[in-house]
């Protein structure tokens, strides 16, 4: 094989693996995860597509790429059915993908995207008792779980979700919990965790501790790529 389709198959190999994790995505966060323009990742996805691996999809306003059963096959993963997608979880998902090539840029690893935590999370119930949006290791060697808040939640179900997370503070599951949220939520999401009082760990209430209130980050979208780097 020549250096040429090495490097061919090099980049749709890691495309194939990509569509495994995160489903679907668009030539845009695809190119900026193989460090190429968007023309050039079009041109290795059509390939791709005529090889029979990936199929094109519009849904709503979104380009979406993903894979077929041929190409889910390779991945060891499940293909792509675009009727099974809402434009929510489409516009959530592509926002998390999104904060997650912005970090690899600047040195994060290990990423874990939703779909896979919660495979692990059937296995290890004890473990994993809040399934983050995504999770990753910070150029710092921080555990952090990642949430992407396009919507505000209840603040009773924020309330379950702060209690699982402190307890996986506690037991180093995770060291740090970013909300990486939308201009108009982000401030209101913070107060509301700031008026949080207790909370429990080994199934007794505790007063929220400065320590443990110090892991819980609230950033904007736009804000999150300086963020990040600090962490």
């Amino acid at each position: 094989m020549s250096q040429f389709e090495a490097r061919r198959a090099e980049k749709e190999k890691i495309i194939l693996d990509l569509l495994k994790e995160d489903r679907f995505s668009n030539a845009n966060l695809i190119g900026l995860s193989l460090g190429l323009k968007r023309t050039a990742a079009f041109e290795t996805l059509k390939r791709m597509e005529k090889k029979g691996l990936l199929l094109q999809a519009k849904v709503e306003d979104q380009s979406l790429w993903g894979l077929t059963p041929q190409g889910a096959f390779l991945a060891d993963g499940r293909h792509f059915d675009p009727k099974r997608v809402s434009a929510i979880t489409i516009r959530h998902d592509l926002a998390v993908q999104k904060a997650k090539v912005e970090a690899m840029a600047i040195g994060w690893s290990d990423f874990l995207a939703e779909r896979t935590l919660r495979q692990m999370a059937v296995k290890e119930r004890t473990t994993w008792l809040q399934v983050p949006d995504a999770f990753a290791m910070s150029p710092r060697g921080r555990k952090v779980a990642l949430e992407v808040e396009r919507t505000v939640k209840t603040p009773k179900r924020y309330t379950v979700i702060f209690d699982s997370y402190c307890q996986m503070l506690a037991d180093k599951t995770i060291q740090e919990v970013i909300y990486i949220c939308t201009e108009d939520i982000k401030d209101r999401l913070e107060r509301l965790f700031l008026k949080i009082e207790t909370m429990t760990v080994d199934g007794k209430r505790h007063a929220f501790s400065e320590s443990f209130r110090a892991r819980f980050h609230f950033v904007t979208c736009e804000k999150w790529g300086d963020y990040a780097k600090d962490l």
